[in-house]
């Protein structure tokens, strides 16, 4: 199977780390204009996909003529893992979520980073749910 939201290897093509200005802790505040700078790319609108998870979803659309790689769908979230994911994982030889922007600030010590919608090429399991042996060994590999 080949992925294009999971690679590896893969740097943040943008990144702000340690920067003066806010960025978003709300996901009101992930808005077209924030997320226009973040991506280098001119976002038309944006809206939140309501969850009751942490992390926030959030499908684009891009203005006209736009071209660009970036999924429509993105996943903002938090410091710790925006510093793994831009200094870290570029190095890592596992398949890990394509990100497309890094960032922590010193305004409020947030951290954030806007990586691609994983859940159209992969699946998440539960505890509950019972693997076979050939299930753990495709994992393994």
């Amino acid at each position: 199977m080949v992925f294009t939201s999971l690679v590896t290897g893969y740097p943040a093509p943008r990144s702000n780390f340690d920067g003066d200005k806010p960025l978003p802790l709300t996901p009101d505040e992930v808005t077209s204009e924030w997320l226009s700078e973040a991506l280098g790319v001119a976002v038309k609108d944006s809206s939140v996909i309501p969850g009751t998870s942490s992390k926030v979803f959030v499908d684009l659309t891009f203005r006209d003529g736009v071209e660009t790689e970036i999924p429509s769908r993105m996943l903002p979230t938090y410091r710790r893992e925006a510093e793994f994911y831009f200094h870290v994982a570029s190095q890592a030889k596992i398949l890990l979520p394509k990100i497309w922007f890094a960032g922590t600030n010193t305004v409020n010590g947030q951290g954030i980073f806007i990586m691609s919608d994983v859940t159209s090429e992969a699946t998440f399991g539960t505890p509950l749910e019972p693997w076979t042996p050939e299930r753990v060994g495709e994992a393994l590999k």
